[in-house]
Parts: C-alpha cells; sequence; structure tokens
C-alpha cells in the first residue's frame, strides 16, 4: 500500500503456503493450506489499524469497535465452514485468537 499524502509505505508480507495443508490426504486438497485461514491472511484490518493511530485522536474506541467487529465477522466465517464444533481449525483457532483480543481489551 503506498499512500503519498502520509508519506506511507506499508509491506504486509505472509507466507500462508509455507503453513501446514490443511487435509493431506489428496492431491484435491493440495493448495488449502492452513495460513490461508489466518488472520492475517488478508491485508484488510492492516490499514484500519494503521489509520486509526495516525489521526492524532485516542484510538481506543475505534480500535475496541472494529476488534469486535472482526470477530463477530471471523464467527461467521467459522460457521459458513462449519468449523463451529472443531477446535483444531486454523479457522476456529484464528477465531478463538479474535475474540480472546476482545475479551481482554
Amino acid at each position: 500500500m503506498i499512500d503519498p499524502v502520509n508519506h506511507l509505505v506499508v509491506v504486509y508480507l505472509t507466507n500462508s503456503i509455507n503453513t501446514p495443508i490443511l487435509d493431506p490426504s489428496g492431491l484435491e486438497h493440495a493448495n488449502d493450506f492452513s495460513g490461508s485461514y489466518y488472520t492475517s491472511s488478508t491485508l484488510g484490518f492492516v490499514p484500519q489499524i494503521l489509520y486509526t493511530g495516525l489521526d492524532g485522536g485516542d484510538p481506543e474506541p475505534a480500535l475496541r469497535s472494529l476488534i469486535t467487529d472482526m470477530a463477530a465477522e471471523k464467527q461467521k466465517l467459522v460457521e459458513a465452514a462449519g468449523a463451529s464444533d472443531d477446535p483444531e481449525h486454523p479457522l476456529y483457532k484464528a477465531w478463538n485468537a479474535i475474540k480472546q483480543v476482545a475479551e481482554d481489551f
């Protein structure tokens, strides 16, 4: 992401293809990496967090709202994937981590 107005360049590197294969039972699952389900596998939240801190105000209310929204959206993904009852599924683990941050905030 390049932001010339704020003189900001963000390079966010993830390496989800170097995470374990979620279901190594056959070739049809060969590209289904655990890292594809991690919170960091998408860039969307990174700019939001950065810009929340750039405006000079108190970022806590906005960050609290953001983490609550992130937890709710991740829960929808967990339910859609049918992973609600599988605490070992990486999507469930990502959801649990976000919920923990929201509770501890």
